[in-house]
């Protein structure tokens, strides 16, 4: 099999969708392979809500500092390419295709998953072009996770929710136990998790492989437009969000800063740290995609997501708050939905054209909200009847803000 187009490899790639955790096979594809992942210096980073910010704001400082640094996250947000990164510069179409028409062979033998693709192509990609750094995002859980076969210099755990509970756990102690795998054997480990019982889960574990536990400490907001604080050794840091959920994110990776300086001797200026806060966002957190009218997008598709989107949105308190949901079919919505209609004016459900996108009745049982059958239609409608103090938020699901950001973007120009 040859494929010619970037359209013909993504359908191969994205046909090869599930959700079968398991090392074995990306062990078996590189060892066949020959791939030399080994030689790069990782930070893998986990956790249930935060590890995209998490991942890019790291990222960012060390590409600031001067470091030629891979990026790995899932799922996409600005199209399939935007997962895999050197620089901020997305994997180019050729290399996907020569990559996929390379190993086909070795695709089909070893039964890999569309993820694992992904992951194997990355790091493929980082050796080949012999990157300094590479920040990598897991995808799900962590123990059993296609990104655990590398050897980090730091894991980080941003924190523990109930999400993904088919596949990772019914309590916050099963999920824990989980993510708590990429700890490895006298590594080091950060975490932003304050539960007690969950703390202890990762404590537990990183002392059965002689890992040591850094602990992020809350901090202390000077102001909230634009969120100002402070934190330990670092002067006032002030991030280019209104996203208050992010300030414990980017305590997570000022700790991270720390280690990486102190413990590996990696040059990380102060000045950097500051400038990458103030000017870096992550799309699909937060993110205002227009400010007149004003309407956000976030990907809030979890109840601990959900809650601190809400204390966000405290801030717009005068404003005459829409909010637009939907979410994926293995979800727990009902909380979700209750704290979205008391954060808003109107609550407006809908769904979307994806094999795991719950339907409209699943989602409002007993009728107690506005419906848009027609997405775009109504977004359309909405956005050119909006005045001053309106504000339209569409939530729910990374995947739905993927399509919305296009739709908004290119189809309806907003900036």
């Amino acid at each position: 099999m040859t494929f010619k187009t970037i359209e013909e490899v993504l359908t191969y790639i994205e046909s090869r969708k599930n959700f079968q955790l398991g090392l074995y096979r990306v062990i078996d594809f590189l060892e066949t392979a020959n791939i030399d992942y080994n030689q790069l210096k990782y930070i893998h980073i986990g956790g249930t809500n935060g590890k995209g910010s998490t991942s890019f704001y790291l990222s960012n400082i060390l590409i600031k500092q001067g470091y030629k640094t891979g990026f790995f996250s899932s799922p996409s947000i600005e199209g399939h390419n935007d997962r895999i990164r050197i620089n901020n510069q997305f994997i180019s179409d050729e290399d996907i295709i020569n990559f996929v028409n390379k190993y086909y062979d070795l695709i089909e033998s070893t039964e890999v998953t569309m993820f694992e693709i992904d992951v194997l192509m990355a790091l493929e990609y980082f050796v080949s072009n012999k990157v300094d750094y590479v920040v990598m995002e897991v995808g799900m859980g962590g123990r059993y996770d296609g990104t655990n076969i590398i050897n980090p210099l730091l894991s980080i755990i941003t924190n523990i929710g109930m999400d993904h509970i088919d596949y990772l756990g019914d309590t916050k102690e099963e999920i824990a136990y989980n993510k708590a795998g990429i700890i490895k054997e006298n590594g080091i480990v950060v975490t932003a998790e304050k539960d007690p019982k969950a703390l202890k889960v990762i404590k537990d574990y990183a002392l059965s492989v002689d890992a040591k536990v850094i602990e992020v400490k809350d901090a202390t907001l000077t102001s909230k437009s634009p969120i100002t604080f402070d934190y330990e050794n670092f002067k006032s840091i002030i991030l280019k969000t209104k996203a208050m959920y992010q300030v414990m994110n980017a305590c997570t990776v000022l700790e991270a800063v720390t280690i990486l300086r102190d413990v590996y001797n990696i040059k990380i200026d102060d000045n950097v740290v500051y400038e990458v806060f103030n000017s870096v966002t992550w799309p699909g957190r937060f993110e205002i995609v227009s400010e007149k009218p004003l309407v956000i997008v976030d990907g809030a598709h979890n109840l601990e997501g959900v809650t601190v989107l809400c204390q966000s949105l405290e801030e717009f308190k005068d404003y005459n708050k829409t909010i637009l949901f939907t979410a994926l079919a293995d979800k727990d919505t009902s909380n979700m939905l209750e704290l979205l209609s008391q954060a808003s004016n109107e609550l407006v459900i809908t769904t979307f054209d994806f094999y795991r996108a719950t339907t409209i009745d699943k989602l409002d049982v007993h009728n107690q909200y506005s419906h848009a059958l027609d997405y775009k239609a109504y977004l359309k409608d909405k956005i050119s009847s909006m005045e001053d103090k309106d504000l339209l938020l569409i939530t729910g699901s990374l995947y739905f803000i993927t399509e919305i950001r296009t739709y908004l973007y290119n189809t309806l120009k907003l900036k």
